[in-house]
């Protein structure tokens, strides 16, 4: 158990730091948007050079198992993800994206007129609420099975040092790209830190519940459960992210830029 509650806590800070590093920065839409950018980068390698090529294998796998051609559980798990969020954000989030918009008090906070989004202002900010929100819903159901994933060292030590470092290599970029975001969605600053330790402490919670509470629980359940969390990635990035980085022309080739710096950075994290 100490070694969980060790890694528990390594994986808390660096998730930490690296999203407040966005926060840190000033505010305005168009470093914002120039930020998300690298989200979305990050977003688009994590679904289609790990996400997907992981689910491919495991449902090759399930199928063999199984008698199954195609593993079809596997895929139907990823589309589900997929419909869920989508019916997450149109139930449940657009509640919250109908709040008065909330700022810090700080004048220097509030962007200028030339900083603006290029459309009407109310609905820029309803839509960018919804992107961060469901930015926040999509890292947070892949940090919980990375902390499911991330237990098997509990039990298994000779795994422990390959399962940390997995795991540590792309918490810090992770954070970051959930604090870009929740930064778009113009949040107060108070808020945006308290998702933010939210979300660093999910995968710590799922790998410290798992070993505390369901010591007996297969394996198996984790294949499912990747899945799922890579049908959110994959809404969040082609459906929220893509469209709110390219809205508008203004900075097309900056942001064209950081997307690939943000899919480079997404490539090399995973593979190590």
């Amino acid at each position: 158990m100490d070694w969980i509650l060790i890694t528990s806590l390594e994986v808390f800070l660096l998730t930490l730091v690296g999203g407040v590093l966005p926060v840190l920065l000033r505010r305005g839409a168009r470093l914002q948007h120039l930020l998300a950018s690298v989200a979305a980068g990050v977003f688009l390698g994590a679904v289609f050079l790990h996400l997907l090529p992981e689910v491919g294998e495991l449902a090759a796998a399930h199928g063999a198992e199984d008698g199954h051609e195609h593993g079809g559980v596997i895929w139907i798990a990823m589309l589900a993800g997929v419909v869920a969020l989508f019916l997450v954000e149109q139930l449940l989030l657009r509640r919250f994206t109908d709040e008065p918009l909330a700022l810090d008090g700080h004048d220097h906070d509030h962007p200028m007129p030339e900083d603006l989004c290029h459309e009407d202002h109310l609905d820029g900010d309803a839509r960018h609420r919804m992107v961060g929100l469901a930015t926040m819903v999509g890292l947070s159901l892949h940090a919980f099975t990375d902390g499911l994933g991330l237990s098997a060292g509990h039990e298994a030590e000779g795994l422990r040092e390959a399962l940390t470092a997995a795991v540590l290599s792309h918490k810090a970029i992770g954070g970051f790209s959930l604090g870009a975001a929740l930064m778009l969605a113009r949040l107060e600053r108070r808020r945006v830190l308290l998702l933010l330790v939210v979300f660093a402490a999910v995968t710590p919670l799922g790998a410290i519940l798992r070993v505390a509470a369901f010591p007996d629980l297969a394996p198996e359940w984790l294949e499912p459960m990747t899945a799922f969390a890579a049908g959110t990635f994959l809404y969040v990035a082609l459906c929220d992210l893509l469209p709110e980085v390219f809205h508008e022309r203004r900075d097309g080739l900056a942001k064209l830029l950081l997307l690939l710096i943000g899919l480079g950075a997404s490539h090399f994290l995973h593979s190590l």
